[in-house]
């Protein structure tokens, strides 16, 4: 499954493609306050970089937060609008969640 997931939660904002559990490619936003003139040149990047067009994807996924409300509303609404211009499945995802899914279990 081909996943386009974006994290606007923080100053450092995220775009990733991964295909299954296999990261494909990330693009890093690390530019304060600046989401929204970033986010959408770094998807057109990021798909540039796999070869890969939104038609290509089985779905999106966006940070729910905690964060920054303006980042986190940019994420929301690009993401949102994504998913109802290509009909592919959304999915949002707590942010506190994903950082906990990388923490490996202790011994």
């Amino acid at each position: 499954m081909k996943i386009l997931a974006i994290d606007t939660s923080t100053p450092v904002g995220s775009i990733a493609i991964v295909e299954g559990a296999l990261l494909k490619a990330q693009h890093i936003l690390n530019i304060s306050a600046t989401h929204n003139q970033r986010l959408l040149p770094g998807i057109d990047r990021i798909l540039t970089d796999t070869d890969w067009t939104l038609d290509d994807l089985d779905g999106l996924a966006v940070s729910l937060g905690p964060g920054r409300f303006t980042g986190l509303r940019i994420g929301l609404s690009v993401v949102k609008g994504l998913a109802w211009a290509t009909g592919k499945p959304l999915a949002g995802v707590p942010t506190l969640d994903a950082l906990a899914a990388n923490v490996p279990l202790a011994p």
